[in-house]
């Protein structure tokens, strides 16, 4: 009987002593070190991304500032970053090499909107089967968190919706995937548990 009634306070402990959840970074990507540095327009060679449709002359475009040389710097003191409309036929579309497991993740993206018109234009979001359209006004500057539950293995894709043709599109400052975890409590935290646990049994037998 005693034991029965410990169970809720020894579930408040365990919640306590460390069986929150907490975040692994697996990618973190904010484009300074591409190409050496050194801005471009119609840029591919990613480290972390491919531009996946680079076949039908979609592109995106490495502008900005490397601290010597200013390239199209429509954000000045934000580094590199990506127009994601290049200077191609289409737009282009960044699509991460690296696939995701099914799991819990937070996606957090740096973005701007674009620099030259005064129109809204929408970032996609695409991951599995989670799809999100973010509106970003010109010279509008945004920090998007998503959450997402995802059930099957796939890649992350960033996209522009093209409303001002191939070469004017939304700006992608920074991407960071995080995939949320369940921590399991370290041994001292269990320790702490065992521990609180007598403290509330003789105290229990106390008050019998």
């Amino acid at each position: 009987m005693v034991l029965r009634k410990l169970l809720p306070a020894a579930a408040a402990l365990w919640l306590l002593s460390g069986a929150a959840s907490h975040a692994t970074i697996l990618l973190n990507d904010n484009f300074d070190a591409e190409n050496g540095g050194v801005p471009t327009l119609n840029y591919f060679n990613f480290a972390n991304f491919v531009v996946s449709n680079a076949g039908i002359g979609g592109a995106v475009d490495l502008i900005g500032s490397n601290g010597s040389t200013h390239f199209f710097d429509f954000y000045p003191g934000n580094g590199l970053y990506v127009d994601i409309c290049g200077s191609l036929s289409a737009c282009g579309v960044l699509t991460t090499k690296q696939v995701f497991a099914p799991g819990n993740y937070t996606i957090t993206l740096g973005l701007g909107g674009n620099a030259r018109a005064a129109v809204t234009d929408s970032t996609g979001v695409m991951l599995g089967s989670f799809v999100a359209n973010i509106p970003l006004g010109e010279n509008t500057i945004a920090t998007e968190t998503l959450g997402i539950t995802l059930t099957t293995a796939s890649a992350l894709s960033i996209s522009d919706q093209g409303l001002l043709g191939p070469d004017i599109g939304n700006i992608l400052f920074s991407v960071e995937v995080a995939n949320d975890v369940a921590a399991i409590p370290e041994p001292t935290s269990l320790a702490l548990l065992g521990a609180g646990l007598l403290v509330l049994a003789g105290a229990a037998r106390r008050r019998s």
